[in-house]
């Protein structure tokens, strides 16, 4: 018997096309991911957001910057991305509201470098991950 007529006798009846290929395993039963990958993302993420805290926290001489703090740290698409929500502190507490977002994001850009050096000395990877930042708004306050 050949190949092509062993395959075709594998088959399940005709308009089952249930267990046509291997994909359809996946659709039933979801992707297989170790609950070990996830929880290493998780760990990473952390230990990212607690060194760009303490990064973030000194400015880097810009008191703009010292004006941010890392609100969460979450992988985008996977590991090797990370985007990194940050907000504004609010004026109560410093005085500095004058930049606006995209100054913002300009000065982020200049000391990515910097930061994703500091992530690198502090997590134990071949590789650092790569650092995209997104300010968030705050949220409206109601009366």
């Amino acid at each position: 018997m050949s190949r092509r007529e062993f395959k075709r006798r594998r088959r399940g009846p005709a308009g089952d096309g249930l267990f046509d290929d291997v994909k359809s395993a996946e659709v039933l039963f979801g992707k297989s991911k170790s609950g070990r990958d996830d929880r290493k993302t998780q760990q990473l993420c952390r230990q990212v957001e607690r060194t760009l805290s303490l990064a973030l926290s000194g400015g880097f001489g810009d008191l703009v910057l010292s004006e941010l703090m890392v609100e969460s740290v979450v992988p985008a698409p996977d590991a090797t991305r990370l985007l990194v929500n940050l907000r504004r502190i609010s004026a109560g507490e410093s005085g500095n509201r004058d930049a606006n977002v995209s100054d913002i994001y300009q000065r982020l850009e200049r000391i990515s470098g910097a930061l994703r050096h500091e992530v690198a000395q502090a997590i134990t990877r071949k590789r650092a991950p790569e650092l995209m930042f997104r300010i968030v708004a705050e949220p409206e306050v109601q009366p």
